[in-house]
């Protein structure tokens, strides 16, 4: 009689404490955490593209222009993404134009992850990374360099005094230029915290 009520009671134990973890939020999926953060990806770059063109398109402006964008638009734009709830949008490399962008741990071996990969390999880099117990999903996009980019953060020599002077002078110990065509010039690191970011998940996820 007594091994029966013991099993009993461990049966009963077993049922609530499943009952208890199905009451917790579910993690989604790599697959749709990657489609979501991804679209967060696409849409910053997208921007920052129209307002670096937008400044090469005028005449007044021109490369220079595109210096200033980088240097002030671009880090006002990777802030108001990173406002959103559990969300931070960075743009980093091993060669820095600023220091401020300093690549973390997990960016650096991205980073070498990436440049290991072949022109053709994909562009993209995503996994779960858990540090002090925070649960964290790291969407990484390659940053590679086009014939634009060459303006500023090509050869040297080839680039106009003014634009070699107006890197100069926004940036004291610039490290990005020398690329050539198609090199990995840095990557865009989309973070979304769990469940911090479940919300912004959620939103974007109902729409895609």
């Amino acid at each position: 009689m007594r091994s029966k009520t013991v099993v009993t009671v461990s049966i009963g134990i077993s049922l609530i404490l499943l009952a208890f973890s199905g009451c917790g939020e579910s993690v989604p999926k790599d697959e749709e955490v990657a489609a979501v953060t991804r679209h967060i990806a696409g849409d910053f770059m997208d921007e920052l593209k129209t307002e670096l063109l937008t400044a090469l398109e005028d005449t007044v402006a021109g490369t220079v222009g595109a210096i200033y964008v980088c240097a002030e638009k671009a880090p006002e734009i990777s802030a108001r993404y990173s406002s959103l709830p559990g969300i931070t949008v960075k743009r980093t490399s091993k060669r820095l134009r600023n220091p401020n962008n300093a690549p973390d741990e997990y960016e650096m071996k991205t980073l070498e992850i990436l440049e290991s990969r072949p022109a053709f390999g994909s562009q993209d880099h995503y996994e779960w990374e858990i540090t002090d117990g925070q649960k964290k999903f790291r969407f990484v996009r390659a940053i590679n360099t086009s014939s634009v980019c060459l303006k500023c953060h090509g050869n040297p020599e080839k680039m106009e005094d003014e634009v070699k002077a107006t890197i100069a002078e926004k940036y004291e110990n610039d490290q990005a230029t020398g690329f050539m065509l198609e090199d990995l010039r840095g990557i865009l690191t989309v973070s979304l915290e769990w469940p911090e970011g479940k919300a912004v998940f959620d939103s974007i996820s109902a729409g895609l």
